[in-house]
């Protein structure tokens, strides 16, 4: 169910403030809500927790109020600082594990964000605010202050307390791997000939394992590169790379993203799957960025959020439990039935407003065969014709 819209076409620059009517719901559910059970014929206290937060890498950078690459410190899962392209006058902040100085960080023991380094930072902004007269020197030190830390004051959804900071917040798998990591990877070989042949290799492939894949991957959605690089980029590039360790290394990420998705895995997978991606991170920095400042490009803070995923394995469950494919469908069927271009907004309130009136509806009534019977009309072709079903 949708429960609202933030207006665009810009981010909102304080993502709380469009979520304190939920915030406050979610205050009511913690207290408890007078329900009656029609089982027992009898009156309870109904509570309920807000205990997962999904959405994108930007979604969750405004919900937590960080700064992301543009600080000193732009991981919202550790405190690993960044390194910038100083010779080349770059403003954003990579984070290898080893610098083009020498200097290194142990994958096995960063340093993790936490409620209390989130107080500590907290009372930093309130002691400029305390100690600093002028408002625009007080602006400018917590604005240095925020570079520094990676964040810009407290998080959204705060009032109950059952979100974990940041452990509620997993990286999410869709736009990790398949609409960042992969995509960003397969830039960097570049070719042609190979998107040919995907082309023509699908076309044996029934529908109901993936949709049609041409020949461009500019329009690959999240979907066709999962398919396209767990299932046929080990057997399409075997063989073509100068050196086959590129191709290793590509059938290493293939099994990490595997390991991901599955559906159970016990502490051991687990601990085997960390090792597994700290080896790939670390040989991804060796063949791709070559520790030359040139190159830290290549070290973006997706890269990076992979060393995170086993700790979020073990504290929300298997990566396809968080991804947010169910969200991006639902984004796209709201962008497919928008009509005005006058007023956008409004079109979309209505379309939501209506879908919510339908939901509640279906599940008051029970009309789920009713509404599902307008999307299912089949043609059926018989020897005396067309007919509908």
């Amino acid at each position: 169910m949708s429960a609202g819209v933030i207006p665009g076409p810009h981010p909102p620059k304080d993502a709380h403030s469009f979520l304190i009517p939920y915030d406050n719901e979610c205050a009511a559910l913690a207290v408890g809500v007078r329900t009656f059970n029609a089982a027992t014929r009898d009156f309870f206290m109904l509570r309920g927790y807000n205990l997962f937060e999904m959405g994108d890498i930007i979604v969750i950078e405004k919900s937590l109020n960080i700064k992301g690459h543009n600080s000193f410190c732009p991981c919202r899962s550790c405190e690993i600082r960044g390194t910038r392209n100083i010779a080349g006058k770059e403003k954003v902040y990579y984070v290898p594990l080893t610098w083009p100085d020498g200097r290194s960080w142990d994958p096995e023991d960063l340093p993790s964000r936490s409620q209390e380094t989130l107080d500590a930072a907290i009372q930093k902004f309130d002691e400029i605010s305390a100690t600093i007269a002028d408002a625009n020197d007080a602006a400018k030190a917590k604005d240095d202050l925020a570079k520094f830390h990676g964040m810009k004051g407290f998080p959204a959804l705060r009032r109950v307390g059952s979100l974990h900071y940041p452990k509620s917040r997993p990286w999410d798998a869709m736009h990790l791997f398949f609409e960042n990591i992969v995509p960003n990877l397969v830039k960097l070989w570049s070719g042609e000939d190979i998107w040919q042949e995907t082309a023509a290799a699908v076309q044996h492939l029934p529908s109901d394992f993936v949709r049609v894949l041409g020949g461009n991957p500019t329009y690959y959605s999240a979907e066709a590169w999962a398919f396209w690089f767990i299932y046929l980029a080990p057997i399409l590039l075997k063989g073509r790379f100068p050196d086959p360790k590129y191709h290793t290394h590509l059938c290493g990420l293939s099994d990490i993203i595997k390991s991901c998705l599955r559906f159970t895995s016990t502490t051991v997978q687990i601990e085997d799957l960390c090792q597994n991606i700290i080896h790939w991170v670390r040989k991804y920095e060796e063949y791709y960025y070559q520790y030359s400042e040139a190159r830290l490009r290549v070290c973006t803070l997706t890269v990076h959020g992979l060393l995170h995923v086993p700790d979020d394995i073990l504290f929300c469950g298997p990566s396809w439990t968080t991804w947010t494919f169910f969200m991006e469908r639902y984004c796209g069927i709201l962008q497919a039935g928008l009509r005005s271009k006058r007023f956008p907004w409004a079109n979309l309130n209505n379309n939501i407003l209506h879908v919510a009136y339908l939901e509640q509806l279906n599940a008051r009534y029970d009309l789920e065969a009713e509404f599902s019977s307008a999307s299912r009309v089949k043609k059926i072709r018989s020897k005396n014709g067309v007919h509908l079903r």
